[in-house]
């Protein structure tokens, strides 16, 4: 039953982001004409599919039985932590901001389904092994990466994902050093949730050690 249920949550949970990503996809790209790089542009898309991505192939390498993968592990810890600050900023920015072209379902299933179970696959099906905190550094590789994108990039086309990545905006501070501070708040925040959810998976793995009733998923 356990082994079921881990694959069919994992699976379907993939599944429902790569629906709702395909559909607004369809509603943004091929009926608004919205540039396909700017849809591909926003972090929540990117770690949706990230997150879908990671779920999948916990699923095959369980399936397969597969050895503890440092590759997976960083692809794991990157996504849970990146969908879970993607919630946590929808709700403290962006949550009151409407827009014709967003689908609402699609909406929800990207910033509060996703985030909330990819958090919920990390509480239940807890890492294969301790993380040692130096391990999880790379787990910041890829909002560092799409920060950097997004602004050599924004400042070549002229756009942006986000408001308060905006120089033009900047945020509450304005100009390049609204920019400048929120960036830095949220790189903080990756690195405070990435910290917890280490903390978190290591006490699991302790307690599944100290009591072993499953093997590790």
């Amino acid at each position: 039953m356990q082994r079921n249920t881990l694959l069919g949550y994992r699976f379907l949970l993939a599944a429902l982001v790569v629906v709702a990503t395909a559909a607004q996809f369809a509603r943004s790209v091929l009926e608004l004409g919205f540039d396909p790089w700017n849809f591909f542009g926003y972090f929540t898309i990117l770690s949706n599919l990230l997150g879908a991505y990671a779920l999948v192939w916990g699923a095959v390498r369980f399936i397969r039985r597969s050895k503890p993968s440092a590759a997976y592990e960083v692809v794991r810890g990157s996504a849970t932590a990146a969908l879970a600050i993607v919630g946590i900023v929808f709700g403290l920015l962006l949550s009151g901001i409407e827009s014709d072209a967003v689908i609402p379902w699609v909406d929800t299933v990207h910033h509060v389904v996703m985030p909330i179970g990819i958090v919920l696959d990390w509480l239940l099906w807890a890492p294969d092994r301790r993380i040692a905190w130096r391990r999880s550094l790379p787990w910041l590789i890829y909002p560092l990466a799409f920060l950097a994108w997004t602004l050599v990039r924004g400042a070549v086309v002229g756009w942006y994902p986000y408001w308060f990545l905006d120089p033009a905006d900047g945020g509450a501070a304005g100009g390049p050093g609204g920019v400048a501070l929120y960036s830095v708040g949220i790189a903080v925040g990756f690195f405070a949730v990435s910290a917890l959810l280490v903390a978190i998976g290591n006490l699991l793995v302790a307690r599944r050690e100290k009591h072993p009733t499953r093997r590790p998923l």
